[in-house]
């Protein structure tokens, strides 16, 4: 009955799907990423740069810059994480979830540099962080839209608004609102559990097999 009485909101939803396609399509063309490739192309094909005018990392190896860089973003993923309690505002967990997957990105860009074994036992602890921090940005960001539809309907001439809904469908987005509302609380609770796993040694010690095969 509930997924009956919501089909308006799905339809709604599938229309805002279908236009933020079309303006993400748009905005890629608008940045000219053709003349972009072929400036990236240049400067990759370009003759080596004048001898003592290079810039400070590119004397150093690759794999010692990549190795800072990754140890300095997870110390902030640490400091950031230890300092996150329950009543932290939402905007905090997402900043954290950014820092996490610049890390993980990281780590994924530049994993050739190390052995495999030791990339995948540290990525291993990495993964459950990320993950938990994605449900409960993806739990957010649904409940902040679902509860849009009940505070705004819109405009019922525009697919992407669903105009004033009927009362089934008002009670069944309500509970919708509610279970998030659970799943959210549920997700902030046993966040410090999640990082408490990985902030431990055995995250630290992977780390370090990471950080030498890149300096070595």
């Amino acid at each position: 009955a509930d997924a009956e009485a919501l089909g308006p909101i799905h339809r709604a939803l599938e229309a805002r799907r279908a236009a933020a396609h079309v303006r993400l399509r748009d905005a890629l063309d608008g940045t000219g990423r053709t003349r972009w490739l072929a400036q990236w192309r240049a400067a990759i094909d370009a003759p080596p740069p004048i001898p003592g005018r290079r810039p400070r990392d590119a004397r150093r190896r690759a794999g010692k810059v990549v190795a800072d860089r990754l140890e300095q973003a997870h110390r902030r993923v640490l400091r950031d994480g230890r300092r996150l309690t329950p009543t932290a505002p939402a905007e905090a967990y997402h900043e954290l979830r950014k820092d996490v997957k610049r890390l993980r990105a990281t780590v994924d860009g530049f994993g050739s540099l190390a052995a495999p074994p030791h990339r995948r036992a540290y990525v291993a602890r990495l993964k459950p962080i990320q993950d938990h921090l994605g449900r409960l940005q993806d739990t957010a960001v649904q409940r902040a839209e679902f509860d849009g539809f009940l505070r705004d309907p819109g405009d019922p001439g525009d697919p992407g608004d669903p105009g004033d809904p009927p009362d089934t469908t008002r009670v069944a987005l309500a509970n919708v609102v509610a279970t998030l509302d659970a799943r959210h609380d549920e997700l902030i609770a046993s966040f410090a559990g999640v990082f408490g796993r990985f902030d431990r040694g055995g995250t630290q010690r992977a780390l370090d097999r990471v950080l030498d095969d890149l300096r070595r």
